[in-house]
């Protein structure tokens, strides 16, 4: 009996370590099956971090340019940042990981807390975002928000996340459905909005600013361009469909949404924090320390994150309640405007276009469409309500603190007000004067009451700002250059017909060719400090980014476009190499060979580059246009006509002469830069209007900091008389040259007028003809 227990005994010793071996080999199993875990997390960590970024930078970006509505710039709905986020929900979406640990189940509530918190940023960027793009886009979102809260039902019904947190996770996807809903919603009235907003963006500017009678052959003067400037900068910015949304009665819905998860993650940390004790952020999954890096991130994402839409929400309700909002009048409060529901109302009384021949096919589609987009405008009504209903309970529960803010703020301006009488009234009256001015620039919605004054003083001083900017910046090497022209008349010397044309017809001259082709020549003249050369190339440079932005702004339809290329392709030489067409300038002013040599080598070269081109064309084909002659051939036949028209005019046989020449050549370098940059207010008014709306407020920007670059530059060219040319001729060299010869052409010679009748005098033959 002994014997047999015993041997009872040894098998069940055998079997239980049989056990145990097997129980620890896959225990090893599951050990290196579960390493990569520990990356993955660290992967949506680091996903995290990244969201948590964007949003901090748009936080940062709104308290530094002082924009308290926060626009989206980097965390906008797009592909990336949607890449991201679904990298960072990996988390909750995963059903098989079991995470029994504090942290592991608060990392799945975190990560649902911060996709509210991303969602509430997303609304506004659904201004700047094109129509495809908004469709695409808020899908995407909605394939995962639906599916992240699936996936946490069927959790809560397995049992992988516990009971202690089911009141918090079900609130969370009740959020995430509603700011879904929402957002949803609100991308639907975007394509209206916008359609509005350009209407009104454009009457303002036909009524106010398109005088094209007015202006004919006169400059804009800089203090009238600088006041434009401001009231386009007042359109464009209370304009901003990104502004438009983040003021909407959704927007602050949805900071209000975005509070309350934000408050429900806070509470349920704490909770598990007093009960769990220290050990409450030990992680007991696969994911191991990752988690606890994940929870931190999203949780102070969620914090960082909820300041935009609680400031929308705030300032909201406070802009409302400084409106002296009265609630006795409900149904005005609660009064849908037309624009939330015009682009569905459209929609339904849209014919279907379907290729269908049965009637009854037709027939139930039609009536599905309809019945569907019925159901989409009673959402979109009821969201309405609720939201304004979320504005009108958030005035009533805030009442002490906005009347305290509110008269706070009154009194404030009471004392300053009083102050500025007492010190200065004058200046007061005018600045009220200034404002009123602007607030006619104002861009509201349908029911939208007026913008708070110390809004509308914040985007006026931004714009201030940003000319004050520029003005430090300006190029002051080209204003320099530019003060060394007295007139115009250079745009009509550097190019004589007494030159033979090498082709029957010949290319047309854009700004920035002869200015380079005067420089490399610059650069070719003996005798010339070195210090005086390096003088002039660094005025030509800044002179040519202004110059290039006018021909790229003013050649719409894209004519030019082969010879500017020539002229950027030439600079590269002149800028960097000191060369023109692979030839050492440098070099050759050094060989010791006067200015006339020089010049007749450089005319050489240039023409036989341009013969040679021609002996080429066999047949007529597209290379035959001047305008589609290769780059080199273009900058050689501007480099003959040049070179010979100087030729003509000048002898250049002394040292005296050589640098008399080089004046001369820098006289006609600002003469043309400057004739050029009278273009600068019409490219600063294009800029301002002829933009997409989603982009309007960058151009805008770039057209304040321009003005500001160039001010004194206008100022200068201002004190020459014009030629007698339309708006749309003053783009053009040609044009100018040809006013130019003919008005000098039609005065009688006088001795104050030689030297310029005699570089003309020829111009008057070809009237003749």
């Amino acid at each position: 009996m002994s014997s047999c227990y015993t041997r009872i005994k040894c098998q069940d010793y055998q079997d239980l370590l049989k056990n145990y071996k097997i129980y620890k080999e896959d225990e090893a199993e599951d050990e290196e099956f579960s390493t990569p875990m520990l990356w993955i997390g660290i992967y949506i960590a680091a996903a995290s971090l990244l969201c948590f970024l964007a949003t901090a930078a748009d936080v940062f970006r709104g308290f530094v340019e002082r924009k308290l509505w926060f626009p989206c710039k980097f965390i906008t709905l797009n592909a990336v940042s949607l890449t991201l986020l679904g990298v960072a929900m990996k988390l909750p979406l995963d059903l098989n990981s079991s995470m029994p640990g504090q942290a592991d189940q608060l990392v799945k509530l975190s990560s649902c807390v911060f996709l509210c918190t991303i969602m509430g940023n997303y609304l506004p960027s659904l201004g700047a975002l094109h129509d495809e793009g908004i469709l695409s886009n808020v899908v995407a979102l909605a394939i995962l928000v639906i599916t992240l809260v699936v996936n946490i039902g069927i959790e809560l019904d397995t049992g992988v996340i516990y009971h202690n947190l089911w009141v918090e996770y079900i609130l969370v996807s009740f959020f995430l459905m509603i700011l879904l809903v929402i957002l949803c919603f609100s991308a639907l009235a975007v394509p209206t909005t916008k359609k509005y907003l350009e209407w009104k963006y454009s009457e303002l500017h036909r009524v106010a600013f398109y005088k094209p009678e007015e202006n004919k052959g006169k400059l804009i003067r800089v203090e009238k361009l600088i006041e434009d400037v401001r009231k386009y900068w007042m359109m464009v910015q209370t304009g901003n469909p990104q502004f438009v949304l983040a003021r909407s009665v959704t927007c602050a819905a949805a900071g209000v949404v975005c509070l309350f998860a934000a408050f429900i993650l806070g509470e349920a940390e704490i909770r598990l924090f007093f009960k769990a004790g220290v050990n409450w952020y030990v992680s007991s999954s696969s994911y191991k320390y990752s988690t606890l890096a994940t929870l931190c991130i999203q949780s102070i994402g969620v914090v960082v994150g909820s300041i935009g839409p609680a400031f929308r929400w705030f300032i909201g309700t406070n802009y409302k309640y400084s409106q002296k909002a009265s609630f006795s009048n409900l149904k005005r409060e609660f009064m849908i405007e037309s624009y939330w529901l015009q682009g569905l109302k459209e929609w339904r009384e849209k014919p279907m276009d379907i290729r269908i021949h049965s009637r009854k096919c037709r027939k139930v589609l039609q009536v599905s469409k309809n019945l569907t987009v019925t159901i989409c405008i009673s959402i979109q009504v009821f969201i309405l309500l609720a939201s304004k209903t979320v504005r009108v309970i958030s005035i009533l529960c805030l009442r002490p603190v906005l009347s305290c803010c509110y008269h706070c703020k009154k009194l404030k301006r009471k004392l300053v007000s009083e102050h500025t009488n007492c010190n200065n009234p004058k200046p007061h009256n005018v600045g009220s004067a200034a404002e009123m001015e602007l607030g006619r620039y104002v861009l509201l919605l349908e029911g939208e009451e007026e913008l708070p004054a110390r809004i509308l003083n914040r985007i006026s001083d931004a714009v201030n700002r940003l000319i004050h900017v520029a003005r430090k910046n300006r190029p002051r090497r080209l204003k320099r250059l530019i003060d060394k022209s007295t007139s115009f008349k250079g745009v009509a010397e550097f190019d004589s017909d007494r030159v033979e044309c090498l082709h029957c017809e010949e290319p047309p001259n854009v700004w920035s060719l002869p200015v380079v082709t005067l420089t490399s020549i610059a650069i070719a003249l003996p005798n010339v400090r070195k210090s005086t050369v390096k003088k002039l190339i660094k005025s030509v440079r800044e002179g040519l980014l202004y110059i290039g932005l006018v021909e790229k702004s003013l050649d719409v339809n894209g004519d030019l476009l082969n010879i500017i290329s020539a002229a950027d392709f030439l600079w590269i030489g002149v800028d960097l190499y000191r060369s023109w067409l692979d030839i050492d300038l440098r070099k050759m002013s050094a060989e010791g060979k006067t200015c006339s040599e020089n010049l007749s080598s450089l005319s050489d070269m240039a023409k036989k580059m341009v013969l040679k081109f021609k002996e080429k064309l066999s047949e007529a084909g597209p290379r035959e246009i001047p305008l589609n002659w290769p780059p080199k051939v273009i900058a050689a036949n501007s480099m003959y006509r040049i070179s010979q028209t100087i030729l003509l005019d000048h002898q250049c046989n002394s040292r005296k002469a050589e640098v008399k020449l080089f004046d001369k050549l820098c006289t006609m370098i600002a003469d043309i830069t400057g004739a050029c940059l009278t273009n600068l207010p019409r490219v600063i008014t294009l800029k301002c209007f002829h933009s997409a709306i989603e982009n309007r407020e960058e151009n805008v920007k770039l057209a304040a900091s321009l003005l500001g670059e160039t001010e004194e530059i206008l100022k200068s060219v201002q004190r020459h008389e014009l030629p007698s040319l339309n708006n749309d001729q003053f783009s053009y060299i040609d044009e100018w040259r040809f006013a130019i010869r003919n008005k000098h052409s039609s005065r009688p010679v006088s001795n104050s007028s030689n030297e310029y009748i005699s570089v003309g005098s020829p111009e008057v033959h070809i009237d003749i003809e």
